[in-house]
């Protein structure tokens, strides 16, 4: 069988196969015809669609789920020094790779689009793919969301180009050699990892080093590097107008002009580009609509910062709800401790909201000094310990919307709720 990409093994197996990462290479090498198999201490709606597909997927990990791999992928929350199947691959001579660096391998066989910033990556990758597809070019996709268009988090393509969302966590935007790199903005996130905003900025300054780099003109960080790269820099602005577009906020029309951007670069003619963003479909938990029940919209949404939690509240009041409620489950202990201060003003646009437990990833280690209830008395709101306690407290009255946030478990919450307004 003639492969689009060439790995060296017949059978690759991923240790944290259902993070949305890790499944959409998982989907794209088997749709290129390797064997797959994988690991996850939960399974979910990524490890479903890979088993329809024909992959192997263990819950939990040991090592004789290994056992004939050719070649190991882990992700960064996989410990190296614990994990049974990472430990066999070691033991027995067989490569062991983390995510970014196997994802870098793949690009380097096409040619690469790496999407990063703080915020808005994932919408502006899936639109440059949704331009790609539009015009034919028929492009290899990794995603951090699934692409409503395509169902999808990943695609395999035979054209030239490999477009990827590029996590500035674990640093691992900077094992991409893409030739085309996009930075939407910059603002203090990670700071776990990096310790200061300067850090995290030397780190874009580095993903910016080579390549043609489409870059923010308003951000005052990505505009200083832009200065400093000179020529290999193309700007976009985000208060360009758009009158063609009809999108849901200010955040959203800045990620189109991104796109729009690399989609001139790749010579995709602009009024091909236009009508694709104007089929764009979204992404899942991106303001995603789940349902609704009588005349109450719910939706589901990914914001797990400040400065996200706000752009969208303001695109949802400006649709004019008569009432906005929000349900807010924080992500990771550190980011609210970092950010507490903008956390406790970014709900002033909803009318109503619910903070509940904050959500940590299985394996992550986290100092809890500061919590959810701490957030809510600084923010003024109202703390509900539990998912399921929130959702029996909701009162929606008939024209509201009902928004869930977060990047944990709280996307299982909009489906209850919409059940139980019904």
């Amino acid at each position: 069988m003639s492969h689009v990409f060439a790995i060296p093994a017949r059978r690759v197996h991923f240790v944290g196969i259902g993070g949305i990462g890790m499944s959409g290479l998982a989907k794209i090498l088997i749709e290129d015809g390797y064997e797959v198999s994988g690991s996850d201490l939960g399974l979910n709606r990524n490890t479903e669609e890979l088993v329809r597909l024909g992959a192997t997927i263990d819950q939990g990990h040991r090592a004789e789920q290994a056992e004939g791999a050719e070649l190991i992928v882990m992700t960064s929350a996989a410990s190296a020094e614990t994990n049974p199947e990472v430990q066999w691959g070691v033991e027995h001579g067989v490569p062991v790779v983390k995510r970014a660096v196997f994802l870098g391998r793949l690009m380097g066989q096409k040619w690469g689009v790496a999407i990063s910033g703080t915020h808005g990556k994932t919408t502006t990758t899936a639109m440059v793919g949704t331009i790609l597809l539009a015009a034919g070019l028929d492009p290899t996709i990794a995603c951090g969301g699934d692409l409503l268009a395509i169902d999808s988090n990943a695609r395999l393509g035979r054209g030239p180009h490999f477009v990827a969302e590029a996590d500035e966590f674990d640093r691992s935007f900077l094992q991409f050699p893409a030739k085309t790199r996009v930075i939407t903005n910059i603002e203090a996130d990670h700071l776990d990892l990096y310790g200061t905003l300067e850090a995290l900025i030397e780190a874009f300054r580095e993903f910016a080093a080579e390549g043609t780099v489409v870059l923010n003109a308003e951000d005052p960080h990505t505009a200083t590097i832009a200065r400093e790269i000179g020529e290999r820099a193309v700007l976009f602005r985000p208060g360009e107008e758009l009158p063609e577009l009809d999108l849901p906020g200010r955040h959203y029309q800045a990620n189109a002009l991104a796109a729009l951007a690399v989609a001139d670069l790749l010579g995709v003619e602009r009024g091909t580009a236009i009508e694709a963003l104007k089929g764009y479909r979204g992404t899942r938990r991106r303001l995603e609509t789940i349902g609704r029940a009588g005349d109450v919209e719910v939706i589901d949404d990914y914001a797990h910062h400040p400065t996200e939690i706000k752009a969208d509240l303001r695109a949802l009041k400006d649709r004019r709800p008569s009432r906005l409620i929000c349900i807010f489950q924080p992500h990771l202990y550190a980011r609210t401790k970092d950010l507490f201060d903008d956390f406790s003003g970014a709900f002033a646009d909803a009318d109503e909201t619910i903070i509940v437990d904050t959500y940590s990833p299985a394996g992550r280690e986290e100092a809890r000094e500061v919590t959810s209830e701490d957030l809510a008395r600084a923010a003024g709101v109202r703390y509900i310990p539990s998912l399921a306690e929130a959702a029996e407290a909701l009162s929606a009255p008939a024209g509201s919307i009902v928004v869930t946030m977060g990047a944990g478990s709280i996307t299982s919450l909009a489906p209850i709720i919409l059940e139980r307004l019904r």
